[in-house]
């Protein structure tokens, strides 16, 4: 094929041979042919397409792991949240086992078959804390009386306690304790989460006093006593039927009220 080209055309060269029969230019580079330079293009364009491809797989991987990793990190988060309030749950179950009445906070078995004779789980959560209150009485010892710390008592209408502790210590210091003789005819009343015990305290000792009748109301949460209220009345003589009252005299009218102690 000769080499020579009308002027004004590009040099086309349709074989290798021909490409080496062409001498090196002034730079010493050999000039590429058209259709090389077109394939050379295009596999350059080709290539950059392919780079950014790779870029963007990249940027999405990027992406990707990023997500995964904030969602692991919530997963975590919501974990601890749900292990802190089953924590949480579990140890307010174990306060509220702990501090719920036992058959220690009373002490004395025949006291407690008096006493803790209702029946129903819902009415033994609110027997058995008054029944240790009322144990208290007998024993002068209030450490163990399940009250809340915030609890009250009102008796005749005058506050005697207005914190848990200050009642516990009243029970174990009270100066008419220690003239009771015995706590008998015990009848109460259930109702929600409150309960009424009617009972008698016998007296001794006391100039003026046999015996004392006394209405006291309790209200309990969980398991703690956070409301007492009591009415009493004294009476000279020994009361009767107070355990099945029939409409007679618990105390006869010349009994009650008796004088003033000196």
């Amino acid at each position: 094929m000769s080499l020579d080209q009308p002027k004004g055309r590009a040099f086309r060269w349709s074989s290798v041979a021909d490409l080496a029969a062409i001498p090196a230019s002034r730079n010493g580079r050999v000039p590429t042919p058209a259709g090389e330079r077109r394939t050379s293009q295009r596999t350059f364009i080709d290539s950059n397409q392919g780079r950014l491809s790779n870029r963007e797989i990249q940027m999405r991987s990027h992406h990707f792991l990023t997500v995964v990793c904030a969602m692991a990190l919530l997963l975590g988060a919501c974990s601890e949240a749900d292990s802190s309030t089953s924590e949480t749950s579990r140890a307010q179950e174990t306060t509220t086992t702990t501090t719920a009445p036992s058959e220690d906070l009373i002490g004395d078995d025949e006291f407690r078959s008096q006493c803790v004779n209702v029946e129903g789980e819902a009415a033994l959560r609110v027997v058995e804390p008054a029944c240790a209150y009322l144990a208290s009485i007998l024993s002068h010892d209030g450490s163990k009386v399940p009250v809340a710390p915030n609890a009250w008592r009102i008796e005749q209408g005058v506050n005697t306690g207005m914190s848990g502790p200050e009642i516990q210590e009243s029970m174990s210091n009270d100066y008419f304790t220690t003239y009771v003789e015995g706590l008998r005819d015990i009848r109460r009343f259930v109702s929600g989460n409150e309960a009424i015990a009617y009972y008698v305290l016998d007296i001794r000792e006391a100039p003026g006093i046999e015996s004392t009748m006394l209405a006291e109301r309790f209200k309990v949460e969980d398991g703690l006593i956070t409301e007492i209220e009591v009415v009493f009345a004294y009476c000279r003589v020994p009361v009767s039927n107070a355990t099945a009252p029939d409409g007679t005299d618990m105390c006869p009218k010349d009994a009650s009220p008796p004088p003033p102690v000196a």
